[in-house]
């Protein structure tokens, strides 16, 4: 083992022991010589740590949406009273990691940009992809917490004093922060996402674990269409597409359990979430109502599910080809759809079509005729369709619990879990006004409300 091998080993070692606790770190904090980065690469090897950078998103969004359900059996098996709770929206404090492995990531942000010129690099340009990296990091990890930890926000709120996120900005584990607002919060995602966008390079990367400035697009497109800001998403998704726009053909893929590369042509970004058991094959079950959406000739109906003896269906064509974690990271498909829906908004509906209908030729069987299915549908219609699309195209991506969000405020919407004799009940007020309560050990921790 090399010196910078050694290195790399510490410094991950030390900053995995700053994620349990204060007082575990002073215990056995190591040489300060060997958590002290010296060169860009340095700082690369904390980026590149792809269980704790790429892995490890908080899946709650996805257990709080629509898409699957859990039969009474499975959810009376998990053994963590807060993922049972979670599952039926209640107002209690939710497991912890939901919430500590998002600030694991932050953390090492803050760790890299504190250092980002304090170490030597190969290049300016290494410096600033280091330096765009972080913040695409940390705004992503901000913007996954806020939509399960705060209130929805739109563009136009000004100065709303809800309770936002804790922003943390430094890598001091001892410094104190209240929780900020929830326009404070979304500021603070939105300079971070677009500081990465400008300072990524415009080159694909070689791994999709790492960003260029088409994932920082994708990011921003992704996060305007969650605050409803349409001509902003509209802008960088165009942009996004404008350096990557391959779609992959499921004509081509083979009828297999995990059936996509784990890398395949349509990902930007690489990440997936925390292996929770809320959502893994053996207990989630696709929600009955969204598995008849797909039509018959639609090739995602027997590449994406799997029977089971229960007679329901559960979802097998993840694009992380596992069992429990569930890929949740940025796609060309995924552009398309936010251009599409973007375009029908400002009225484009032809534009908008032609988009949507680019898509479903890579999704259903060849020469399938599209007539009856988009050509002559009224603009209300055509948001519909998108909108159902994007449902059946981005399962388990953890952005459906996002588009329920923003929807309530424009459409009824009536979300419904059933355990035996209960019947637990989300409408438009209530989806207006919920946030999930932070970790018990959080709020004792840092004395939050």
């Amino acid at each position: 083992m090399n010196i910078n091998s050694k290195w790399i080993v510490y410094i991950l070692l030390t900053i995995s022991l700053f994620s349990f606790s204060c007082q575990k770190y002073l215990d056995l904090k190591p040489d300060k010589k060997l958590a002290i980065p010296y060169t860009g690469n340095d700082l690369q090897a904390i980026l590149d740590n792809i269980p704790r950078i790429n892995d490890g998103e908080s899946a709650l969004s996805e257990i709080a949406a629509d898409n699957f359900f859990l039969p009474y059996a499975n959810w009376q098996g998990i053994e963590e009273i807060e993922n049972r709770e979670s599952y039926i929206w209640q107002n209690t404090p939710v497991a912890e990691l939901y919430w500590s492995y998002m600030y694991r990531k932050i953390y090492d942000s803050n760790f890299v940009l504190e250092y980002i010129d304090k170490v030597s690099y190969q290049s300016s340009l290494q410096r600033d992809y280091i330096y765009g990296n972080a913040r695409l990091i940390r705004g992503i990890a901000f913007q996954k917490l806020a939509e399960v930890f705060c209130i929805p926000f739109w563009k136009g709120m000004v100065n709303d004093n809800s309770f936002g996120l804790v922003l943390k900005l430094s890598s001091d584990i001892n410094e104190t922060n209240k929780r900020a607002t929830l326009f404070e919060t979304h500021k603070q995602i939105s300079e971070d996402l677009i500081e990465a966008s400008k300072y990524l390079p415009p080159n694909i990367s070689e791994y999709p674990t790492r960003p260029s400035k088409v994932v920082a697009y994708a990011a921003l497109a992704r996060y305007l269409l969650s605050i409803q800001d349409y001509p902003g998403a509209y802008n960088y998704a165009n942009l996004s597409l404008q350096i990557k726009s391959t779609l992959s053909n499921y004509n081509n893929i083979p009828l297999v359990p995990y059936p996509f590369n784990l890398y395949n042509d349509e990902i930007l970004y690489f990440t997936r979430s925390y292996p929770y058991r809320n959502l893994s094959e053996d207990n989630a079950r696709v929600d009955t109502v969204l598995y008849n959406y797909y039509d018959d000739a639609d090739l995602r109906k027997e590449i994406l599910f799997k029977k089971q003896l229960d007679g329901y269906h559960s979802f097998v064509g993840d694009y992380s080809k596992s069992n429990f974690e569930k890929f949740t990271g940025l796609t060309t498909a995924e552009m398309y759809l936010i251009r599409a829906e973007c375009l029908t908004r400002e009225k484009k509906y032809l534009e908008a079509q032609n988009d949507l209908l680019l898509l479903l030729k890579s999704r259903y069987v060849s020469n399938y005729d599209f007539t009856s299915l988009l050509l002559g549908l009224e603009p209300v219609n055509l948001l519909s369709q998108i909108l159902l699309e994007r449902r059946k195209e981005l399962i388990g991506r953890g952005v459906r619990w996002t588009d329920i969000r923003r929807l309530a405020f424009e459409r009824p919407i009536q979300m419904k879990r059933i355990l035996l004799d209960k019947t637990y009940i989300l409408e438009n007020d209530d989806i207006k006004g919920f946030a999930f309560n932070l970790p018990q050990v959080v709020i004792d921790r840092g004395n939050y409300e």
